[in-house]
């Protein structure tokens, strides 16, 4: 259903030839939920999110429920697989039988058509980089660009600023190492809006579902020595604008749903220097695993999300390969990355 037009399944309904006849109500219907869940969570690809909901439904005297799936219909999203002992299948409801798909379908022009716009898009970006290179901007530079057709809504200021001045929409801190700013008033521009200023904090939400945010790289220090990346603020920053996208692509109108494809650079990097591990343990006051980054002025790092990571609960997943590449470049394995930084769980700070 998810390769086709949508529709739903009801569990708990007894059948003859194809017709409900019957109700044979689940005895647990919390626990059939949650199993259902694992079972989905666990066998197709890309992971699900919005596209499919799961309800319990009351019947007869309202002491016993059923499950009813819905999985909505959106033309043009990306091909779903589901495995099966060891094997993978793409598949398609049509009618009462399921047909599997072609080569073309799996593999065809949607696909292609993807890597075509980001050839295109990192020309552009490759480009703007350059300039901010010559003008010996040190930045932290991160884009997203979804690949599909979206439209933002940006209604009025009411409706607006608590995305970028306060935590409860985006889930993010207020005084962390975030974009969120409550004395930067958001303001509308030409077919976007602009939190914060160039020399500072900026982030640009644009109406098709742009986003660019920008950091100097000294916001990155907080404590030790000069010119060292506090892991926290390296993690956060980038971590707080998924979390933004996410709350703006939940209520975006899609026309055509694709994967967004994110670019994260540190320009002007040459020199800094990044320390391995969780500074919140005791073993970071003696650790000495520490790298300078001496290859160029630039580490760059890009990430090709699927959209139903990119607006599901925990978007942090997306953030987690662009941190991963950062470190790589400063030689360091995925196991040193801070253990609050879960590659499934998201960012987590103890309370």
């Amino acid at each position: 259903m998810l390769n086709a037009a949508g529709g739903e399944v009801w569990v708990g309904l007894r059948e003859n030839d194809g017709t409900a006849v019957a109700i044979d109500p689940i005895d647990d219907v919390e626990r059939a939920e949650r199993s259902l869940w694992d079972h989905l969570i666990e066998t197709i690809e890309p992971r699900l999110g919005e596209e499919v909901a799961i309800e319990a439904v009351p019947v007869e005297d309202g002491s016993q429920s059923v499950l009813r799936i819905r999985v909505s219909n959106e033309p043009g999203r990306r091909v779903y697989s589901y495995t099966r002992k060891g094997a993978r299948y793409f598949g398609r409801r049509v009618g009462a039988r399921l047909r599997m798909l072609s080569y073309d379908e799996i593999f065809g022009s949607s696909i292609q058509r993807s890597d075509d716009q980001i050839a295109t898009i990192e020309k552009k970006w490759d480009a703007e980089l350059e300039g901010m290179l010559k003008a010996k901007s040190s930045t932290l530079w991160l884009r997203l660009q979804p690949l599909g057709e979206v439209e933002l809504d940006f209604p009025s200021h009411r409706e607006v600023a608590p995305y970028f001045m306060e935590t409860e929409r985006t889930g993010n801190r207020l005084t962390g190492w975030t974009f969120v700013d409550p004395h930067q008033r958001p303001i509308p521009r030409s077919g976007r809006v602009v939190h914060g200023v160039p020399d500072g904090r900026q982030t640009i939400v644009s109406r098709n579902g742009v986003i660019t945010f920008t950091v100097p790289i000294e916001f990155l220090h907080w404590k030790g020595p000069e010119r060292s990346l506090w892991p926290y603020a390296l993690i956060e920053f980038p971590v707080s604008i998924w979390r933004l996208a996410a709350a703006f692509y939940r209520t975006a109108r899609v026309a055509q749903a694709g994967p967004v494809f994110a670019r994260m650079a540190l320009l002007s990097v040459k020199g800094w220097r990044l320390k391995a591990g969780s500074a919140g343990t005791v073993a970071w006051q003696f650790d000495e695993k520490v790298r300078e980054y001496t290859e160029d002025d630039v580490i760059a790092a890009k990430h090709v999300a699927d959209w139903a990571d990119a607006t599901s609960d925990n978007p942090d997943r997306c953030a987690y390969p662009l941190i991963r590449s950062v470190y790589e470049a400063f030689g360091f394995y995925e196991a040193d990355i801070p253990r609050e930084f879960d590659r499934e769980k998201g960012l987590r700070f103890p309370s």
